[in-house]
């Protein structure tokens, strides 16, 4: 028997032994909704990423591969399939969400973004594709046809009345547990007509979940058929909009409250304010001198004290552009020698010149000195701390943009930028600059 027709033989049964042992290709569909800015928000919320799979035949185990790209094909994210989870999947239709599909621990993010992922949680404004597949866990083959969509991220997001749904259940808990407090600590005659049941935290458990699910400003509810996690179709008709959210549960009993404070108590108040203004250093100082168990929370004075916002520069007029972040090299550009406010000292001097940075500088090779962004502050701000969307401290805010010092009356977007300086400029001048590597010891510092 000639050795070459037995080769061509095997592989011919072996070709079709592999074709009838890998089965037939998964069916899949992919759905996917505008999705809110963080990606934590939308990973996580089941409404935004739909994946359907269905298995006509045996069982199968499979990897769900997924790619973020923008519209010329680079690529932003891609799942690391080495980690990715192994599912089984039987004959049967199964539905998988983001959190499945991409969850954020295996993705692996392009470099040009992860710096604004770190401070913000989110991706640039723009429009990308969501490519999805499944392939073999054995060598990474597809098993299935790709499937794409689109999907845009706004540079500016709506004031989100409505909350994401995987909050709202904790919400209501919180509601209810703040109205037992409320209901327990005022005078009867204070409290609006039978809400002196909402004394019982138990009770107000069940109600709370159940009028959670009817309303609107929970995300839970709809609006005649249209769900609310739904904003465009919400948006789209607002009057409608305005009519339900004046039957929303939760509108009708903040309403409830303003009418029984307007009828019982306001008028009384404010003909004892003055009275109560002069008085209230003395009342307070005698309270905690009796009452040393009770702790007291300072009075915030209807001031701004928490602020939130976007890293972002700025295009305050005709053909002049700020970025959002400086660097060591610019102070370096501003040193005059002598100078009151431009003098720096020699060993900063030497730090840059030997480019002495340790790990603080940034993927320009410099030290990142300050950055600006879209909070809104005001006089007493200086030495508040900003926090990224993580809770880690990543500066301190110290002033304004000269353009945006008018948002104490007038707040524009466009122009009013706070200024911070850069965590990693602290921590380098800590380290480097004051050689206090001590103080590094008693902080939690996140990479």
């Amino acid at each position: 028997i000639n050795s070459n027709l037995m080769k061509k033989s095997f592989i011919i049964l072996l070709f079709l032994f592999l074709t009838v042992s890998a089965g037939a290709q998964f069916i899949t569909s992919l759905n996917i909704t505008q999705p809110p800015a963080a990606l934590s928000e939308w990973i996580s919320n089941n409404a935004v990423v739909t994946y359907l799979v269905n298995n006509p035949d045996i069982p199968r185990n499979v990897i769900i591969k997924a790619e973020i790209k923008t519209l010329a094909g680079d690529l932003v994210a891609t799942k690391d399939l080495s980690k990715a989870q192994v599912y089984t999947i039987q004959k049967e239709v199964r539905i998988f969400h983001g959190k499945e599909v991409m969850p954020l621990e295996t993705m692996i993010f392009a470099p040009a973004y992860i710096n604004t992922l770190e401070k913000t949680g989110k991706l640039p404004a723009g429009t990308y594709i969501l490519e999805v597949r499944l392939v073999s866990p054995l060598d990474f083959l597809p098993l299935s046809t790709l499937q794409a969509r689109t999907f845009n991220l706004a540079a500016i997001q709506l004031p989100i009345l409505l909350l994401p749904v995987e909050n709202a259940e904790l919400d209501a808990k919180v509601t209810a547990k703040i109205l037992a407090l409320y209901a327990n600590k005022t005078p009867d005659q204070f409290m609006p007509k039978d809400f002196a049941l909402l004394k019982d935290v138990n009770k107000n458990l069940g109600m709370m979940e159940t009028v959670s699910k009817m309303s609107l400003i929970t995300g839970r509810g709809n609006m005649n058929g249209t769900k609310a996690s739904d904003l465009n179709k919400l948006f789209a008709d607002q009057k409608a909009l305005v009519e339900n959210l004046k039957k929303d549960p939760f509108v009708q009993m903040y309403g409830t409250f303003k009418s029984s404070y307007l009828a019982t108590t306001d008028a009384k108040v404010n003909a004892l304010q003055t009275d109560i203004d002069a008085l209230q250093k003395q009342f307070m100082a005698q309270q905690m001198e009796t009452d040393k168990d009770r702790k007291f929370f300072p009075d915030a004075n209807s001031t701004l004290r928490v602020a939130y916002g976007q890293v972002k520069g700025s295009d305050p007029r005709d053909a002049v552009s700020y970025g959002y972040q400086t660097h060591l090299a610019g102070v370096m550009e501003k040193y005059i020698p002598g100078d009151y406010e431009f003098d720096l000292p020699k060993k900063l001097i030497n730090l840059y010149n030997t480019k002495d940075y340790g790990v603080y500088k940034d993927k320009t090779g410099d030290v990142p000195v300050n950055f600006t962004a879209t909070n809104h502050t005001t006089g007493g701000n200086s030495g508040s701390p900003a926090l990224d969307a993580y809770g880690n401290l990543i500066g301190l805010n110290f002033d304004r943009q000269w353009e945006g010092t008018m948002s104490d009356i007038n707040y524009d977007p466009k122009l009013c930028r706070n200024i911070m300086v850069d965590t990693k400029y602290i921590l380098f001048v800590i380290d480097k600059y004051a050689d206090s590597k001590w103080l590094l010891n008693e902080m939690k510092i996140v990479k």
